[in-house]
């Protein structure tokens, strides 16, 4: 067993959840400034802990959670804290992994996270029981400004098809976490945790772009863990609650076509 193996075992032996565990196993990463992905965090956990039982879908769920409430920090050569970069990579198919998976890496600078081997052996889990996440998401010690580099790496979670925003009981219309992140993908855009997205509105179409535009509306990511709700400009423009439309992922913007509700 190597040093930093016997730490984690240290770290999570008393935790009493896997949520718990997760976050320690990421405290005793970012101390030793080693990266990590999500991968990572699901074989020590299983290696250490086998008694936890967790899907590696809601694994990357939970972390994706901790990056948009700002819970995964970087310290630069000063030891001043510096957010967290989310960098969209795509799996080569090492081991058990397909290839062409879409993923993330969570680093202290685009470079590192473009550079990260994310791809490890992950042993099987128990019967996946799918626990579901702490409402609050974030370190059980939260990160000092001592804290290393963190990395880690995740799944998407759901098909394409689930690529629709809705129009809430308060009119204001919610574009889901998971079409930033393929529109992430698809312009290769690597987001920091808490960048705002761009949104402007007319009468037939929404477009939601991540760099700033003339005219469009700042809305920050992190106050809905990732998704984003807004209202209707004041011209004329109406959202009506309980309805639901397509999210077209374009090659730089997210396009939402008004007239064409589902």
């Amino acid at each position: 067993m190597t040093i930093q193996q016997q730490q984690i075992q240290d770290a999570i032996q008393n935790s009493t959840d896997w949520q718990d565990a997760a976050c320690k196993v990421i405290d005793v990463f970012t101390q030793e400034g080693r990266p990590f992905s999500s991968g990572e965090i699901t074989a020590a956990l299983r290696t250490h802990r086998p008694d936890f039982r967790f899907g590696q879908r809601g694994m990357g769920n939970y972390i994706r959670d901790l990056f948009f409430s700002q819970a995964i920090q970087f310290v630069d050569a000063s030891g001043n804290p510096i957010v967290a970069w989310q960098v969209p990579r795509v799996t080569r198919g090492l081991g058990r992994t397909p290839a062409g998976l879409d993923v993330f890496v969570y680093a202290p600078t685009r470079a590192t996270g473009d550079a990260h081997d994310f791809e490890i052996y992950v042993p099987e889990g128990q019967s996946q029981v799918q626990t579901p996440a702490s409402s609050a998401p974030g370190f059980t010690t939260p990160p000092t400004p001592t804290t290393p580099a963190t990395r880690t790496s995740v799944t998407l979670s759901g098909p394409p098809s689930e690529l629709i925003a809705t129009v809430q009981g308060d009119k204001r219309m919610r574009v889901p976490r998971h079409a930033f992140e393929a529109l992430s993908h698809k312009a290769s855009h690597a987001l920091r945790a808490g960048d705002d997205v761009f949104i402007s509105v007319n009468n037939d179409e929404v477009s939601i772009f991540f760099d700033q535009q003339s005219g469009a509306s700042r809305f920050s990511l992190t106050r809905d863990k990732g998704a984003v709700k807004f209202t209707a400009p004041d011209d004329g423009t109406s959202f009506a609650p309980g309805s639901v439309y397509a999210i077209t992922v374009e090659k730089n913007k997210l396009t939402i076509d008004l007239n064409d509700p589902q």
